[in-house]
């Protein structure tokens, strides 16, 4: 059902917006959509909302911070285990989780087995006021991490919200982030292989111990205002109608 809609409303359109070239040619693929009618644009964030936040201050406590409504795309089953790999060796580095959703039972599962005592999770959807405050704190955001062929052609909204905040932010290499950043990569963004949570915690621990040479340096939100910004949005609009 979902697909005969989805090829109707495609049929029918004059022109598609889609966030990356990979979904694009997904499309292409399913629907034999023509190359012209497809248009790549960032999704666009509220950037009233997410705007550069100063670093947190380092006091002892390295602070990790994931938010989403737990589906397969997110990994937190790699989160949670590099959380545990670090439990030991990194104590300073805490990890908090934030969200609810279609996997949260066997997430609660895996924390309840591994028992990692450096990881807190706030089992609820919260408010962007909420959030926002969450992010403001944290030193270090993490995206996605799970090995399927949807993760990878995508550039998740947490990682615009992260990245217009001027945060560190880790997350997988992706094709999708990889037709962005044009071997390019702006200091404070971080990429491991997809579900791996020894790269994963290897990649915090460093982020930690480089962090007063980050933040002296960070450029995600630059990154995000060249690649990801409204602007960027505005003008690939423009140009699709303007062609139209």
């Amino acid at each position: 059902l979902v697909r005969s809609i989805e090829r109707r409303t495609l049929s029918r359109s004059s022109l598609v917006f889609i966030d990356t070239e990979q979904q694009k040619r997904s499309l292409c693929i399913q629907y034999q959509q023509p190359l012209v009618k497809l248009v790549v644009t960032p999704v666009g964030i509220d950037e009233s909302v997410w705007t550069p936040l100063p670093q947190a201050s380092m006091t002892g406590t390295f602070r990790v911070l994931f938010w989403g409504t737990c589906i397969p795309l997110h990994g937190i089953d790699t989160i949670i285990r590099s959380a545990k790999l670090l439990e030991k060796t990194h104590p300073e580095i805490c990890f908090q989780l934030i969200g609810d959703g279609q996997v949260a039972d066997t997430l609660a599962e895996l924390i309840s087995q591994l028992k990692p005592t450096n990881l807190s999770w706030k089992r609820v959807l919260v408010s962007a006021a909420e959030l926002r405050e969450e992010v403001r704190r944290a030193h270090c955001i993490l995206g996605i991490f799970a090995s399927t062929e949807k993760a990878a052609n995508v550039v998740p909204y947490k990682a615009y919200q992260a990245l217009a905040s001027n945060r560190i932010l880790v997350t997988r290499r992706s094709p999708a982030f990889d037709d962005i950043l044009q071997d390019v990569v702006p200091t404070g963004l971080f990429f491991v292989e997809a579900d791996d949570s020894l790269a994963l915690a290897e990649c915090i621990a460093k982020a930690k111990d480089q962090f007063v040479e980050i933040d002296a340096a960070i450029a995600t939100r630059e990154f995000y205002d060249l690649c990801l910004g409204r602007s960027i949005l505005r003008k690939s609009i423009r140009r699709a109608l303007e062609r139209l």
